[in-house]
């Protein structure tokens, strides 16, 4: 009997690692071999895809980082991507030579006014900074006072107006507008007939003083900029008289004019040159940086 009982006290001390399934069938040992990772587990960055064996994230081209985060290289930072302007793209770079102000709004949308590079005619190795305002044209800015138009009269009436930018119509050459006063201020005012002058065109010398008289003054600065006039000068009027002076191969032009009544201004000059004088008047510039 006691032999029993010891039996029965040993079994109770063991314990059984197999387990029962609810069928009532015994259950396998779990597996203990760590399953390999599948592209199925991985978030990987929308810019970058997953490739097999082992299953990893890798940033596309024009990208950078670990795969699962992927930052866009910008190859317009490195020197000579682009011969000209270079528009950086996701993943990617786009090379373009603006000419006009219209030509980086189209590339850059957002871009309203400022300061930006265009390309005269298009060609890469004529740069010049322009400008652009918010009616959308594009000018020069003058870094020296000496830009200025002046009706001069006897009686110290005069009107004078000064340039701080002007307006450039860029296409195969540099031409100026210079009936733009979007960047002009004037001083004084005259009456010329029934006419009260308020402002006169960019490079126009006038006066009214009488034959043989060249009061009328004008002044013409472009240091600082890639462009230097190329364009003749003539005296129209009554009785008019004018003289201009060329200075550093033209980056730099003095105008002397005037009559009774009369003008120094560039050819073809136009009538009566103050105030509005009508479309399109323009003095010929050449790129000469």
């Amino acid at each position: 009997m006691g032999r029993f009982i010891f039996a029965l006290l040993g079994l109770a001390a063991c314990t059984f690692s197999t387990s029962i399934t609810n069928d009532g069938g015994v259950a396998p040992e779990p597996d203990a071999t760590p399953q390999p990772i599948v592209c199925g587990d991985l978030t990987c960055d929308p810019y970058a895809t997953c490739l097999d064996n082992p299953a990893r994230c890798e940033c596309g081209g024009g990208f950078t980082g670990n795969g699962m985060t992927c930052a866009d290289v910008d190859e317009c930072a490195t020197a000579g991507s682009c011969p000209a302007a270079c528009l950086n793209k996701p993943g990617t770079f786009e090379c373009y030579v603006p000419q006009s102000c219209a030509d980086v709004k189209a590339k850059l949308p957002s871009f309203t006014t400022g300061n930006v590079t265009l390309y005269l005619g298009g060609n890469a190795a004529q740069p010049w900074t322009a400008f652009c305002a918010a009616n959308g044209k594009e000018y020069l800015s003058l870094t020296s006072a000496a830009n200025f138009a002046q009706y001069s009269r006897d009686d110290g009436a005069d009107v004078r107006t000064t340039y701080t930018k002007i307006r450039i119509v860029a296409g195969a050459t540099a031409v100026v507008d210079i009936d733009d006063k979007t960047f002009a201020t004037s001083t004084g005012s005259l009456t010329h007939g029934s006419d009260t002058v308020t402002s006169m065109p960019y490079a126009v010398a006038m006066d009214c003083e009488g034959p043989g008289n060249e009061s009328g003054v004008a002044s013409i600065d472009l240091a600082g900029t890639p462009f230097v006039v190329d364009d003749p000068f003539e005296t129209r009027g009554s009785s008019s008289t004018g003289s201009s002076e060329v200075m550093n191969g033209g980056r730099q032009v003095t105008l002397n004019g005037g009559g009774n009544c009369g003008w120094r201004s560039p050819a073809p000059a136009p009538f009566n040159p103050y105030n509005s004088i009508g479309p399109s008047p323009i003095l010929d510039l050449a790129y000469s940086p």
